[in-house]
């Protein structure tokens, strides 16, 4: 088991350098910033995490 979480946390390591370059680049650009309803956000969201989802295969559900 631990070496499992060994190997796991190397690879989680071994990704951040990638991750930080992705950021300092990030950094250097200009984003246009532009106002939106929250609505219209969330609704984006939903629709994008609805369709990973599907083409995952997992299911979701709330019971009121």
């Amino acid at each position: 088991m631990n070496k499992i979480l060994i190997v796991e946390e190397g690879k989680r390591l071994e990704s951040m350098p990638m991750k930080l370059l992705e950021l300092i680049v990030l950094k250097k650009q200009d984003f246009k910033v532009y106002g939106i309803s929250a609505k219209v956000f969330f609704q984006e969201i939903e629709d994008t995490v609805d369709l990973l989802m599907k083409e995952n295969h997992i299911q979701f559900s709330t019971i009121n």
